[in-house]
């Protein structure tokens, strides 16, 4: 992944989230620096500390890892860490899902935003949608 490309990630991850700017965004990567607020760290600076977050996902074979060397406990960076491995070697939504919530640790968030990673790009799983005990009240409530 090319240095710009890295630069333009917070505009990417944001793009579409009314209210939400990179600088908002960068707040909360560039924690080290405590004494500056994100306007006045420069660009090179945070694609810097972006790039050494990603470098494991980036520059390894990260869909090779095993089991064991995923950490699930709630840092952010595990947690991206965890919610792309589920959702990298999964097949569907349910082989997605239960990957996330085996690795164990904070399975309701890792499995929560890995479901979604799940459920947006292989959509739901039938069998667990037709389990869902009482869907029209479910469905009432989404209205």
């Amino acid at each position: 992944m090319s240095d710009t490309t890295i630069q333009a990630l917070p505009d990417t991850a944001t793009a579409g989230i009314p209210g939400s700017t990179a600088s908002e965004m960068s707040d909360t990567t560039v924690a080290p620096m405590p004494d500056k607020t994100a306007a006045e760290i420069p660009d090179t600076a945070f694609a810097e500390r972006m790039a050494s977050i990603l470098d494991r996902i980036l520059h390894t074979d990260f869909t090779a890892l095993p089991i064991s060397e995923i950490r699930s406990g709630g840092y952010v960076v595990h947690t991206l860490e965890a919610v792309l491995w589920s959702w990298l070697n999964g097949t569907d939504y349910r082989s997605i899902t239960l990957k996330a919530v085996n690795l164990g640790d904070d399975t309701d968030t890792v499995a929560a935003l890995a479901g979604a990673l799940a459920g947006i790009t292989h959509g739901p799983d039938k069998e667990w949608m037709e389990a869902i005990v009482a869907p029209d009240r479910i469905h009432a409530l989404l209205k």
